[in-house]
């Protein structure tokens, strides 16, 4: 779109000339929008353009969801951080008609401008005006710009043509016919447009006159000047009507305000001086709150007014500025003024609590954004029919349709609108809601902490004021005092350091001098005293301490981090009170130092003193450091100075000598100096641990200008010197002992000097010299072998006294004898529980010889990556050190792959041995193994292979430690399994990470076997195991020979002697598969565990209770959550959330799940455990998490549990394991889903020894009962089956259904349970009755009633019905003899339905217990003592019983909340008219866990006699025998 070279060639040759009409046009625009009115602005006074306008924040894109989120919830310099993503996205206002970088786009005709209140729309469109009107803007693009406000549209009633509208001359409107492309119309505000448009206008002309409506909607969708060009601004919440209306192509931009840059480009312009500028600037930005809120272009003119008119008053801000909560007051009543004007008074008002409302919820439920649904009905009103300032929407992708979501302009303004609405509340109302928002308690409860702050802020007597004369509204008399009580009792407790600087902000926004006075008197009369911690430079919490320590006369302790000098000055009274100071500054110059030194002040207990990245010269170090003795005691100084060097190193070093401080005294090069070669380090400390003194020198930025270790140079650099000794030693160091260390320190960072190796001996030399040396740090960038051997061994052969002895070595590129690098090196000697005081010696590759880019070939780069040794502590000379490292570099370079290793044994005693490889061959594989059985002393030993990725370890010995596998040897063929301690952290003992073997795998198939320590189980052929570990790994897709190699593989595991575990984890599992893993078991007289898992399952509950679960925290990434806010049934999965959580708390942890892959119809399971205890017990679980409806079993857990299991059991494992699998993709629809799972049952039937039986399923349906009765039954060996829901659902009346068989007396007792106690009652049924009759019992009946009752309401007339039905079932069992039930409150319905049971014969016993919290209600229980007559069946009542003889609880008069007050647990037997009550805490079912998976199955525990006595009846038969009952 470029413009032709004769702008009159184009108005010229027709009827008339129209250039000059357009001249004149423009003058008219410049005259109009050079000047701008601001809100505070009187007649006649105006502010250049050119003074306020600062180019804003435009992106080209629609934002995500998350990153909505993080600009709501982040503040100050994380808030405009988060908003850096939107670099690449970027546009000016010159190029919003720019065309793509793409081929085939054209340039937009409608550009949308989006954006919130105050964020500069109107702003940017009357800049626009001015610039193309001066030629600066759109020069060649557009001749002509219009301007339309859409809110001078609402006030138009007559029909209007659009010429008329803009008012143009008969000359002007030539240009519509003859060149419309040329023609840029500016609409403003459509947001504010009341106007009816209609959806489908009629085409028609410029100067034909129409509903202002209709004209504006053609002129949108182009029908009106098709070739000209839009840009319409508008907020947020039109934007997607808008996009509807314009017509195409279209280009979405969003206006964010302003940037960081253009904040600090404002405080420029509005301020005269650049000092003052700088200053309103600096402290701005130190406020999180206030520098958020400026990046909206009102927000920060209200601050920049807001200073500016406090130095009108003082040149100097020792108060600071205003509260920020009065700067948020002025600014919703400045848009509410100019925003809302349409709304009454009293609608604003309305408005302001709705907001109030939406905002505390939100608050409370960690939303910061809002779906349509969760807005109050009046705020979408008024929404439709004005635009609300304070609201944004935000448009975002679901899955099939786009959706709105709402929120406020930031976090910080929903927490001023939560504050908000306690003023609308009346004095009762509001009493009772602010006495809960002030009873937080813990980090979780944080959120509140701002709600609170705003609300000291509204209680302000001049914010006060302005809410009464706006609003007719404001802070209550007593809510003030109530606020003032309450900061009162606050501050006479601890406060850590967020609290503390929370309650001086509070303080600081009351600014009641009298209440801050009060305050600090109770606080500093508190046990704690006042103990201030400012633990950043946020300059409003130095105000706030600042302007609240000014009433105080004593301070206990100040902490200030992160401070300046200009902070220091503000609080120089304050600090000149207290006792204890901890300090950090920054930017210290010889010109503070005399301010610096008055800060401290004398007689203080200095605890810690910090001058960062300062530039102090010697002479200024002299002076601090002479001034210390005057402090009472001084812990750690630290100063930062222009350059380290002789002088100010003796400085310290005699401070150091005297004592004067008592841990750490260090100096440090600024910023700006540290790279100078004057400099003798660029880090020195001394300080004092224990009885020792430590020396540390650091070259901290050498690599910066370290070039020769690319180059290939000579020379030795060092980066870290560090070394301890005897305080007496240290202090008798001569100066010149002294001066020599420096230099030898400061020679060994040079980059190239011929001297190294003189150096280095030089420093060997001045360690042997110190007659105590206790600890010794060395970090070199580059050494030689030979440097490097010398260092090893004057470690080496340092005699360690005790484990605070420590040598550490590393070198970042170690040099063979060519001076190429060959690997990094460390070494130390620090103290591992079970392994002593070993030595660790590491050696890796050079990081850049295996960049992840490179590609290598196997047979030209060395297998070996990484080699790390651990070995006691040997004799001197034992070792050659330089021989030691030439044959580990040599391993390293070598590309052979037939390795020695045989070298490694002539180290005495060597405990662990890591190797890190590129690829196992099948020489080193055999080498390594031959290695493992010819060391006998090795411990431990870790094989880590990068392609194809896996791993061999071995553990043995003392280095199991003293857990459950001590004194085993552990191996694992797979994944990394153990962990073993060879890197900087030094782990306490070994760590068997036996949970990541059940968990989920990298490499497939893993193999851990556990054995016991015996040396005949390493005699094996560890090569044939290795080889069909190979071959099975090898195999990825199904097949015959996959079963015969895992058949061949457990034979060998079989010939392992004391093998006494082993984890497995398959890519398949098969019935061949699972065959083999059984008969291992069975032939296998050692063995007692088996885990087998198919790794790509989901974690599950299924582990032995010995190892612990692995839990995460669902994230944005991996929550699921659906929105229901759309009509249409078809919902989307919002990807993160629906809002709740957007405040970062936690919700419950949900287990990791992976997906599902093609071969699992295949898997017979995907985890089956066997477990075989001290009494030969067997027991066998299987579980299927397969969700797929094609892979699913109808059983998703089996787990079985024998009385014996030897060589000599005959099962056919092989007919269950292929009858389970035959139930795997079936439901209770399927044809033949009866027959399968009868088939599988069938096979319980018969199994010898079987006594206990756990199911899980999908669906607890009716039939089940059945089954479950039926086995027990035909097979009377089984004295327990327990069936469970696998997961709640709508489709099953309850969670388990229980068998148990009591052989003593030959009873069944039957337990029905549901596990969720907030359901219809009852929560749990059971009855007991002769095995004889167990046939008789309607189990499909009963589930079937229960079923009926989920979700009745108990008040409702046919949860009688149904309750009636459930009791009806309960009669009709034959030879019932014991009946419990779990209910809520002991009701008179429910004491009918009891003394309903008194014509059944066979019962002797009833026991009815209330769920934790509920009610015996009294007249239940009088109905059920007058009525019971029977003497032969006691009836039980457990639960709350009232205490008060005069006002007893009722059905009526009872609440969830009185039973704390008046009410006791107690125990009722009733028989025969007569009652005995035991008072006392009776636990019942609800207070315990309901049925679940009985993981836990003990291996070694003594053999035990069962209780005669069923668990469900024990406690009740055992208190009953001591009722007394007066006949």
């Amino acid at each position: 779109m470029e413009k032709d070279s004769d702008d009159s060639a184009i108005y010229s040759g027709g009827e008339i000339d129209i250039t000059s009409v357009i001249t004149e046009y423009k003058k008219s625009l410049v005259a109009e929008h050079a000047y701008i009115r601001e809100y505070t602005s009187r007649p006649g006074e105006h502010v250049l353009l050119a003074d306020r306008y600062v180019e804003p924040l435009i992106i080209q894109r629609h934002r995500e969801k998350k990153e909505k989120k993080k600009e709501i919830c982040y503040r100050g310099e994380d808030f405009h951080h988060a908003r850096t993503y939107h670099t690449d996205h970027h546009i000016t206002v010159d190029k919003l008609f720019s065309q793509e970088d793409s081929p085939n786009s054209v340039p937009p005709k409608a550009v949308i401008l989006q954006g919130n209140s105050g964020s500069g729309k109107s702003f940017t469109a009357q800049k626009i005006l001015y610039e193309w009107a001066n030629g600066n803007l759109f020069a060649g693009i557009f001749d002509i710009v219009f301007h339309l406000r859409c809110s001078e549209l609402n006030d138009i009633t007559e029909d209007i043509s659009l010429v008329e509208l803009l008012n143009c001359s008969e000359e002007m409107a030539q240009i519509f016919k003859k060149i419309p492309e040329r023609v840029l119309f500016l609409v403003d505000g459509f947001d504010e447009l009341r106007l009816s448009l209609p959806e489908k206008p009629s085409p028609i002309k410029a100067d034909i006159k129409a509903e202002p409506g209709a004209m504006l909607s053609s002129l949108l969708k182009g029908f009106i000047l098709k070739e000209s060009f839009l840009l319409v601004t508008t907020r947020s919440i039109a934007a997607k009507k808008l996009g509807k209306l314009l017509k195409f192509p279209q280009r979405f931009t969003e206006i964010m305000g302003f940037s960081k840059n253009g904040i600090q480009e404002y405080f420029q312009k509005f301020f005269e001086t650049d000092e003052r500028s700088t200053q309103v600037y600096e402290e701005v930005t130190a406020n999180g709150t206030l520098y958020t809120a400026c990046s909206s272009p009102v927000m920060c003119w209200l601050v920049c007014s807001v200073f500016k008119e406090q130095s009108k008053m003082s040149k100097k801000m020792t108060r600071g500025f205003r509260s920020t909560t009065s700067i948020f007051v002025d600014f919703v009543f400045i848009l509410l003024e100019h925003h809302c004007q349409s709304l009454t008074e009293s609608q604003q008002r309305d408005l302001l609590k709705e907001l109030g409302q939406l905002a505390h919820k939100g608050i409370h439920e960690g939303q910061v954004m809002f779906q349509r649904n969760k807005v109050p009905e009046t705020i979408l009103n008024v929404l439709d029919s004005t635009s609300i300032p304070f609201l944004s929407t935000y448009h975002y992708r679901g899955r099939i349709n786009v959706k709105e979501m709402f929120s406020f302009m930031h976090l910080s303004f929903q927490e001023f609108f939560a504050a908000l609405l306690y003023t609308f509340l009346d004095e009762t109302e509001a009493k009772i809601e602010i006495e809960k928002l002030l009873s937080f308690s813990g980090v979780n409860s944080y959120h509140v902490l701002p709600i609170i702050q705003c609300l000291f802020g509204l209680s302000n007597q001049a914010v006060n004021n302005l809410l009464m004369k706006k609003h007719q509204q404001a802070v209550s008399h007593a809510t003030c005092n109530q606020l003032q009580e309450w900061l009162y009792k606050f501050v006479s407790q601890y406060l850590d350091a967020h609290l503390c600087s929370f309650a001086l902000q509070c303080l600081y926004e009351s600014n009641n001098n009298h209440v801050v006075q009060n305050a600090m008197e109770i606080w500093e009369a508190a046990k704690s005293g006042i103990e201030i911690t400012l633990s950043s430079s946020n300059t409003s919490d130095y105000h706030a301490a600042a302007y609240c320590l000014q009433f105080c006369r004593h301070i206990r302790t100040m902490n200030l981090q992160g401070s300046t000098m200009e902070n220091l000055i503000m609080l120089e009274k304050a600090l000149s009170k207290c006792d204890k100071l901890h300090l950090s500054v920054s930017h210290v110059s010889d010109n503070d130092v005399d301010t610096l030194i008055s800060v401290v002040g004398k007689g203080k207990d200095l605890r810690h003193l910090r001058v960062e990245d300062g530039d102090l010269s010697d002479q200024s170090v002299r002076r601090i450091m002479s001034v210390l003795h005057k402090r009472r005691s001084v812990n750690t100084v630290h100063l930062s100075v222009k350059n380290i060097n002789y002088t100010n190193a003796e400085i310290i070093m005699n401070t150091f000598r005297s004592n004067v401080v008592s841990e750490k005294l260090s100096l440090s090069v600024g910023t700006k100096c540290r790279n100078s070669e004057e400099n003798l380090c660029s880090y020195l400390q001394l300080s004092h641990e224990r009885a020792f003194a430590r020396i540390s020198v650091e070259h901290k930025k050498l690599d910066s200008y370290d070039v020769h270790i690319d180059s290939g140079k000579p020379g030795q650099t060092f980066k870290l010197i560090c070394f301890s000794g005897d305080c007496s030693d240290i202090s008798i160091m001569s100066a010149c002992d002294w001066r020599k260390f420096l230099q030898i320190s400061s020679n060994l960072k040079k980059k190239e000097n011929p001297e190294s190796h003189k150096n280095v001996d030089a420093l060997v030399s001045f360690f042997h010299s110190i007659h105590d040396l206790r600890e010794v740090k060395l970090h070199a960038k580059n050494l030689s072998q030979t440097c490097a051997a010398k260092i090893l061994s004057l470690c080496h052969a340092r005699p360690l006294q005790d484990h605070y002895d420590f040598s550490w070595f590393k070198v970042d590129s170690l040099k063979g004898m060519d001076e190429e690098d060959i690997c990094s090196l460390s070494f130390d000697d620090q103290t591992i529980d079970n392994m002593g005081n070993p030595f660790r010696l590491n050696l890796k590759e050079q990081a850049c010889s295996s960049s992840p880019h490179t590609t290598w070939d196997v047979e030209s780069t060395p297998a070996l990556k990484e080699i790390s040794l651990r070995f006691p502590v040997l004799k001197r000379g034992s070792v050659d050190w330089e021989v030691l490292l030439g044959r580990l570099c040599q391993m390293l370079k070598s590309q052979e792959r037939d390795p020695p290793l045989s070298f490694l044994l002539s180290l005495p005693d060597l405990m662990a041995v890591m190797f890190d490889l590129r690829t196992l061959h099948e020489n080193w594989a055999a080498r390594i193994l031959a290695f493992i059985q010819a060391c006998t002393s090795l411990q431990f030993l870790e094989v880590e292979v990068e392609k194809p990725h896996e791993n061999l370890g071995l553990v043995r010995g003392d280095a199991v430690g003293d857990g459950a596998f001590h004194g085993h040897t552990v191996l694992f063929l797979g994944c990394r399994h153990l962990n073993y301690p060879y890197d900087d952290r030094i782990r306490s003992g070994l760590e068997i990470d036996i949970v990541s073997a059940l968990g989920q795998h990298d490499v497939v198939p893993c193999i851990t076997l556990i054995m016991t320590n015996d040396t005949e189980n390493l005699n094996i052929d560890w090569r044939q195991f290795l080889n069909l570990y190979h071959q099975l790994k090898g195999l990825t897709e199904h097949c015959l020979e996959y079963d015969q190699s895992l058949d061949a593989l457990m034979s060998v595991v079989n010939s392992i002697p004391g093998l006494k575990e082993m984890h497995l984890a398959l890519r398949f599992l098969t019935v061949d598969g699972a065959l083999s893993i059984v008969q291992l078991m069975q032939t296998c007289p050692s063995l007692c565990t088996i885990d087998v898992l198919v790794p790509t399952q989901p974690m599950s509950y299924f582990l032995n209770s010995c190892f612990p679960v692995v839990m995460e925290w669902p994230t944005e990434e991996n929550s699921i959550s659906s929105d229901h806010s759309e009509s249409s049934g078809l919902t989307d999965s919002d990807d993160d959330g629906n809002g709740d959580g957007d405040l970062g708390r936690p919700s419950w942890p949900s287990f990791r799940v992976a997906e599902e892959i093609g071969h699992y119809e295949l898997d017979l399971c995907s985890e089956l455990i066997m477990r075989k205890n001290a009494r030969n017990e067997f027991k066998l679980s299987l579980r299927c998490n397969f969700s797929d409806p094609f892979t699913k079993a109808a059983l998703s857990y089996i787990s079985l549990i024998l009385t014996e299991y030897t060589a000599e059991s005959k099962i056919d494992w092989r007919s269950f394991f292929q009858s389970y699998y035959d139930t795997k993709g079936l439901n209770e629809s399927s044809t033949d889903y009866d027959e399968k799972v009868n088939n599988m049952l069938c096979f319980l039937y018969h199994v010898p020894g079987l006594k206990k039986v756990e199911l899980g399923t999908h669906s607890l349906i009716e039939s089940w009962a059945s089954c479950v009765l039926h086995l027990c039954y035909v097979n009377d060996g089984i004295n327990n089956i327990c069936l469970l829901l696998e997961k709640e659902n709508g489709d099953s009346g309850c969670s388990s259904f229980t068998v148990k068989r009591n052989h003593t007396d030959s009873t069944v007792t039957v337990k029905i349970q549901r596990s969720d106690y907030t359901q219809t009652m009852p929560s749990l049924i059971s009855f007991m009755v002769p095995h004889s009759e167990i046939l008789n019992i309607n189990g499909p009946d009963i589930l079937h009633r229960m079923q009926c009752l989920k979700f009745l309401n108990d008040k409702s007339h046919e949860y009688d019905l149904r309750i009636n039905e459930v009791m009806s079932s309960l009669h009709g069992i034959s030879g019932l003899q014991k009946l419990k039930l779990e209910i809520g409150n002991l009701t008179q319905s429910w004491a009918t339905q009891i003394l309903s049971f008194s014509t059944c014969p066979s019962l002797k016993k009833i026991c009815v217990t209330t769920l934790c919290g509920h009610m015996l209600m009294e007249d239940a229980i009088l109905k059920i003592k007058k009525k019971w007559k029977r003497r032969d069946c006691v009836v039980v009542l457990k639960g709350l019983r009232c205490s008060n003889s005069t006002a007893r609880c009722t059905e009526e008069n009872w609440t969830p909340h009185t039973y704390l007050q008046c009410n006791n647990m107690v125990k009722l037997s009733l028989c025969g008219g007569f009652c005995s009550q035991l008072d006392g805490c009776y636990k019942t079912d609800s207070e315990s866990e309901p049925d679940t998976y009985n993981y836990r199955f003990d291996l070694n525990e003594a053999d035990q006699q069962p209780d005669a006595r069923e668990p469900e009846w024990a406690e009740e038969e055992l208190i009953e025998d001591y009722d007394i009952f007066e006949f």
